[in-house]
């Protein structure tokens, strides 16, 4: 079984590297999807902690007619800075981050403690486990690849956490424009989206830790993750939830039918 890996350190940033033909829309994989993830980085400066992902998918997302918002865009950033082999969205060790104004989120922009998470996979023309994205995009000769986590990190939930809908606002984020003045090289890696995108938080509202983070396309359909340090020394094992209640909540908000969603978010945006 695969190993959680700590990510590789290149020019003071942390990357974790996807691969390369995972990222499925609408029989699509590789530099053909427009939601083809190719890396996730992050690091730390002074005050500020850093996040940049290379991808096909810009802000703006991609048309869908069917689907929630009539498109499909990224999700939120999670971050776990539990010593968990599996996450568990029901501690008070993760965080969330939506960067996005313009995905299916309804919190504001900005830094969340104590976050809920949805799946809107199926709102998103996405599959209702993640075991029939594997099969979709292995039988089209793709591999699936999660950056440095494996599968079984997300075994707590067959549906794929995309969303914050809950949580505490803590504090802003800052867009960076500037990335090559950072140092920044995917393409060191061969990773080369055509959009990078990359913003900072306060370090001092998390957590002086290492962790793992997150990022699902809103479909599910595409997804990576990154860990900061050296956490795990043993294979991923699957756990136990110790909310039993999380993942049926998660289970049961994917399978909303859109007029529903329309209402539950309805009540949730302020």
């Amino acid at each position: 079984m695969p190993i959680a890996q700590a990510g590789t350190f290149h020019n003071g940033w942390t990357y974790a590297i996807d691969s390369f033909n995972d990222g499925f829309d609408e029989g699509l994989i590789g530099e053909d999807s427009p939601v083809e993830i190719y890396g996730l980085a992050t690091k730390e400066e002074g005050d500020r902690l850093y996040f940049a992902f290379n991808s096909n998918l810009g802000l703006n997302g991609v048309p869908k007619r069917r689907a929630y918002n009539n498109r499909i865009s990224y999700g939120d950033l999670f971050l776990n800075f539990s010593d968990s082999d599996a996450l568990n969205l029901a501690t008070d060790d993760v965080y969330a981050i939506r960067f996005n104004a313009s995905n299916d989120t309804p919190q504001r922009v900005g830094l969340y403690q104590n976050p809920s998470a949805a799946s809107l996979t199926q709102a998103n023309l996405g599959f209702a486990k993640r075991d029939s994205y594997h099969a979709a995009v292995e039988n089209l000769g793709g591999a699936i690849s999660y950056g440095d986590v494996a599968a079984d990190y997300f075994a707590n939930d067959p549906s794929s956490p995309t969303t914050l809908y809950g949580g505490s606002l803590i504090g802003g984020i800052e867009f960076t424009s500037d990335l090559a003045a950072l140092d920044l090289d995917f393409g060191h890696f061969g990773a080369t989206g055509e959009h990078t995108v990359g913003f900072s938080v306060d370090r001092n509202l998390l957590p002086h830790e290492s962790f793992i983070a997150h990022l699902f396309i809103e479909s599910g359909n595409e997804g990576i993750a990154l860990s900061s340090g050296d956490r795990h020394d043993d294979p991923v094992q699957s756990k136990e939830v110790s909310e039993p209640s999380l993942g049926l909540a998660l289970s049961l908000i994917s399978l909303l039918p859109l007029q529903k969603l329309t209402k539950f978010w309805g009540t949730q945006r302020s």
